[in-house]
């Protein structure tokens, strides 16, 4: 069989009920040349069963019987499977709108770049929404936070750049210290004009894990699937939040904004990467940002 277009690689771990939210919008892709690897990190759930019930021979799984306990083993791991000429990794908990994939492969192809990225719609466990990976003008910069789901990227580059660094060797997240990596060896990353990716994210909401919530994916799935529009209603509450920050009551803001843009203007002199500085001072060794995360998720 012809390799193709694009590989999807999803590391997973005993979230099944998510994880098949997360499948549907891969499979509601307008663009339909795509492998989707799922990569169990030792599942012992019905992770298997769910990934068989879609019967689309484009998704596939693997369970891995080494444990990492974080995404970096079995993102790397994924790699063997694939054949893919573009190369995309996303959240077992993240939502891809239905053109994603089609922007992105446009966009590698038209602009020549080694990455592309869509900002992404987050989804606050208070309901408020925000916009994150945005860039005033379409180029990755170090301050920005660019989750592994928004990336699709040629796959020469995982093979110039390296895998991923796993967490316990870190300050930074892993994903973070890649994109890192691929910015410093000077290759084009280009944002794509409209954000394609909805996300919830996990570790701002303590317990998830443990009481296998899934109710936002589900809602998040059903209104993209019904709401011609749902993209122009989430840019519209981003911009309604914002317009709350700027003519609020919190004066402080300005003064917040400006001692980040100090803090990654030094980081940056003394060539250290924003994120992993600020995860260095907050957490004071390696890899306990990860750990920290993993004990929310599965709090009581």
């Amino acid at each position: 069989m012809a390799a193709p277009t694009v590989s999807i690689i999803i590391a997973t771990y005993n979230r099944s009920n998510v994880l098949r939210h997360t499948l549907e919008s891969v499979r509601r892709n307008t663009f339909t040349d795509w492998e989707c690897w799922v990569v169990g990190d030792c599942c012992s759930d019905d992770t298997a069963e769910v990934v068989a019930a879609f019967a689309d021979p484009r998704l596939h799984f693997v369970n891995l019987s080494t444990r990492y306990g974080e995404q970096s083993g079995p993102n790397n791991a994924g790699l063997a499977y694939t054949s893919g000429r573009y190369l995309a990794w996303l959240n077992h908990d993240d939502l891809w709108l239905s053109d994603h994939l089609a922007q992105a492969v446009a966009e590698l192809e038209h602009s020549g770049a080694d990455l592309v990225f869509t900002p992404v719609m987050v989804l606050e466990p208070d309901g408020q929404r925000r916009l994150l990976a945005a860039s005033h003008d379409g180029a990755y910069h170090p301050h920005l936070v660019v989750p592994a789901s928004a990336w699709v990227l040629r796959r020469e580059l995982v093979a110039e750049i390296g895998g991923w660094r796993m967490a316990h060797e870190l300050y930074n997240m892993p994903s973070q210290e890649w994109i890192g990596r691929v910015a410093k060896a000077g290759k084009q990353m280009r944002m794509l004009a409209l954000p394609t990716l909805m996300a919830a994210y996990s570790a701002k909401r303590p317990g998830c894990y443990r009481r296998r919530d899934e109710a936002e994916q589900a809602e998040l799935l059903r209104r993209m699937a019904v709401e011609p529009d749902f993209r122009e209603r989430e840019l519209f509450a981003i911009a309604c939040g914002l317009d709350q920050l700027e003519h609020g009551d919190r004066p402080w803001l300005l003064w917040v904004r400006l001692l980040r843009a100090l803090f990654r203007r030094v980081s940056l002199l003394c060539g250290i990467h924003p994120h992993a500085l600020r995860s260095a001072l907050r957490y004071r060794r390696r890899g306990r940002m990860i750990e920290h995360f993993k004990k929310i998720r599965e709090s009581e």
